[in-house]
Formats: structure tokens, C-alpha cells, sequence
């Protein structure tokens, strides 16, 4: 007769002996941002005291900010930084008169519409009523009396990525002022503010 012996092994283990391992990986994917803008709308030639309008069209996939610009001549023919109505004045044979010049004084109020949300708020001036200085119109997006510090960002709607400026300029004149034809000339500038 055989005899056989029986050994018992007990394995004690305080881990598993096969551990499960995760690893996770994240994906990124950077979208380029893109702004753009359209001229849509202007008015011609009105008299002094009604408004006159100005339209752009914002078209950006990430919220921005603004800036107006813009130069005039004073009495004397001197530049001043922001824009205002003015001419050259004309003598009694047609002619220019050098460094005398006609300045309406000119008031100005901004407008955004059709946007997905602004920071603070929608307009600047009182809007169409034009009350804002032309010096305030041109200070720089962080000055909270520029229209765009106290806007602050725009971000344009979802569905079309867009956005609405109004520019509204009302000049101001007495019977004092020469007739003929005043111009301003104003730019606008889109700043992207990506968040």
C-alpha cells in the first residue's frame, strides 16, 4: 500500500493578484475663433437736430468688445480726437476760408441689438436719443464711460453668431452756423474679448 501525503496551501493575499488598470486620456480640439464685420445701414444727408444712424453687423463665434474712433477740426482748423459735424467755411466768392472752420456741436448714443447676452447693458447715450459726448464716444473699451466699458463683452446669439451695433449722431446747430454741408467721419473698431 502507498501512502500518500496531502499538502494544503493556503495563499493569503492582501491584494488581488490581477489588479485592473484604467487609463484615461482626454481629448481636446481648439475652434479657431472668427469675427467679422458688415456695414448695413446708414442714413443720408439729414437737418441739424434729427438723427443720424449708423449699422454694423457682428458675426463671431465668441463674445467681443468695441471701440469707436474718429477726428474733427475745431474753429480753427485745429484736430481735435473724436469726431464731430463740421466745414471748412466758404467767403463770399466761393473760396475756402483757411483755418476757419464751422463745428456743430455733436452728440452721440450706441445701440446692440439681436445679441445673445451683454455683461451690463445695451446701450450707451440713451441710445436712438443721442445724448453721449463725442469725447466719452472714443475713449478705450475699459473706461466705463466709452459705450463699450459700460456695455462690457457681447456675446453674439447662438443660432446666427451675430450681433448688432447702432450708431445714432445728432448735430446741433443755430442760425449762426454757415450753411452747406457737414461731415463727421466715425470707425468702428471689434475688439475680440474670447471667453
Amino acid at each position: 500500500m502507498k501512502l500518500r501525503k496531502m499538502v494544503v496551501l493556503t495563499i493569503l493575499l492582501n491584494e488581488p493578484l490581477f489588479a485592473v488598470e484604467q487609463d484615461t486620456v482626454t481629448y481636446a480640439a481648439q475652434v479657431p475663433l472668427a469675427i467679422s464685420v458688415d456695414t448695413i445701414g446708414t442714413t443720408s444727408q439729414v437737418t441739424p437736430g434729427e438723427i443720424i444712424s449708423m449699422q454694423w453687423m457682428v458675426h463671431s463665434n465668441n463674445a467681443f468688445r468695441y471701440k469707436f474712433s474718429g477726428v474733427a477740426k475745431d474753429e480753427t482748423g485745429k484736430e481735435v480726437p473724436y469726431p464731430m459735424l463740421y466745414k471748412q467755411e466758404i467767403d463770399a466768392n466761393g473760396k475756402h476760408i483757411p483755418d476757419s472752420y464751422e463745428v456743430m456741436d455733436t452728440l452721440f448714443g450706441v445701440t446692440v441689438s439681436d445679441y445673445g447676452s451683454v455683461q451690463q447693458c445695451d446701450n450707451w447715450g440713451k441710445g436712438m436719443a443721442a445724448v453721449g459726448s463725442a469725447a466719452d464716444l472714443v475713449k478705450e473699451p475699459a473706461d466705463l464711460l466709452s459705450p463699450s466699458g459700460s456695455m462690457g463683452r457681447i456675446m453674439t446669439g447662438d443660432a446666427d453668431n451675430q450681433a448688432k451695433i447702432g450708431l445714432y449722431a445728432k448735430g446741433i446747430a443755430d442760425m449762426s452756423d454757415q450753411s452747406g454741408l457737414y461731415n463727421a467721419v466715425v470707425m468702428l473698431t471689434v475688439i475680440p474679448d474670447e471667453q
